[in-house]
């Protein structure tokens, strides 16, 4: 659902509202800062109810998870749009064996007072990583960063081919006598059908980015399923019985 009790949600429906206020009633781009795959949805679902179809999400790459959402005046083109988006690449260069996390850049931007809707998606590998920022955040970054905890880093503009992974995947296979979402549960988490229900009536599972309490929801090929404390997970693939009746089933782990 779209309307919820949550007040950040409400707060975000409006922004959005306003937004699309701005493009079709006074011919002005906006931009969001990056949003979170939730928000994207929420934002598609209410523009398709609503009929507004001039607007773009641009993450600085293909395939990006955060996003940033223009919204446009309908003498514009998708094209142009793509153009104008606020966002600044930096890749930041340090020794091979200095490991640093996705978690330890994370923490050094937010360290420097800038809010999480100004930082995109952060690609890590041994030795590189590439940030996608808003451009203030960019300038800030560039300026006072050159260290990450206690190693030293090189930080320069623009980033180049090919981009680090953004995660790998590890299959979980086996099957499962439904594709009710606590049975799925229970497969990718090794645990017994009790638990998997329990963190389903408890909040703490989401079903392509929407929180799911019902434990009799079915999943397919290509759900997104969130468990907190356990990570994220995807249907790979569904394949046919066993002799006893059970669904073959191969998921994912993000890692």
């Amino acid at each position: 659902m779209i309307l919820d009790d949550s007040k950040e949600k409400k707060l975000f429906i409006s922004r959005l509202e306003d937004l699309m206020y701005y493009a079709t009633d006074k011919y002005s781009t906006h931009f969001t800062g990056f949003l979170d795959e939730a928000q994207q949805l929420m934002a598609k679902e209410l523009f398709y109810k609503l009929g507004f179809k001039n607007y773009v999400f641009n993450g600085g790459y293909e395939n990006a998870q955060r996003k940033v959402l223009g919204v446009f005046p309908d003498y514009y083109s998708a094209d142009i749009i793509e153009n104008e988006f606020p966002i600044s690449q930096l890749t930041f260069k340090y020794r091979d064996e200095d490991k640093l996390s996705h978690r330890d850049f994370l923490g050094c931007i937010m360290g420097l007072n800038l809010k999480r809707e100004m930082i995109g998606d952060i690609l890590t590998e041994s030795g590189r990583t590439v940030i996608f920022l808003n451009n203030i955040a960019s300038d800030v970054v560039i300026s006072e960063v050159s260290k990450v905890g206690i190693y030293g880093v090189t930080v320069y503009r623009g980033m180049e081919q090919p981009l680090p992974k953004a995660f790998d995947i590890k299959n979980i296979t086996g099957t499962v006598s439904s594709l009710r979402i606590d049975c799925v549960i229970s497969l990718i988490l090794s645990a017994s059908r009790e638990k998997s229900a329990q963190l389903i009536k408890s909040g703490c599972v989401k079903i392509n980015f929407c929180e799911n309490n019902n434990v009799s929801t079915v999943v397919k090929e290509g759900d997104t399923i969130s468990v907190s404390g356990f990570g994220r997970f995807v249907v790979l693939s569904v394949g046919g019985q066993s002799k006893k009746g059970r669904i073959h089933v191969v998921c994912g782990k993000y890692i």
